[in-house]
């Protein structure tokens, strides 16, 4: 899949906009800039790739840092609380984890081929 030309122009215009918002709404367009690229790098490699596996559970990581970042801003925003810890530290660790497996399947797709 190809990324589409118009990707970083929306990028461009999200950075402006971003610093142009208040706290609170930057929160919210960071979520929504970070769960849109997840999807990309879930979407992105092809099925027939090596490395797919691997691309596949670096986006399963980058998902679930969303989701700890999305918990942590209901805290801030709607509930005016900072927890520590809470579950949105066990969601973060749980997309490291996510992370390191990914890189290690990558690295061996990479090694298969490149040998």
């Amino acid at each position: 899949m190809r990324m589409p030309r118009i990707w970083p122009v929306l990028a461009a215009i999200a950075t402006v906009v971003y610093f142009t918002l208040p706290t609170s709404a930057q929160s919210v367009l960071y979520l929504l800039i970070s769960i849109s690229a997840a999807l990309l790098v879930l979407l992105g490699p092809g099925r027939t790739s090596d490395a797919a596996p691997g691309w596949r559970t670096i986006g399963v990581g980058w998902l679930l840092s969303a989701g700890g970042d999305a918990i942590w801003t209901w805290h801030d925003i709607i509930s005016h609380t900072s927890p520590f810890p809470s579950v949105a530290d066990v969601v973060y660790l749980a997309g490291y984890v996510a992370f390191a497996i990914g890189l290690l399947m990558l690295a061996r797709a990479v090694g298969r081929r490149d040998t």
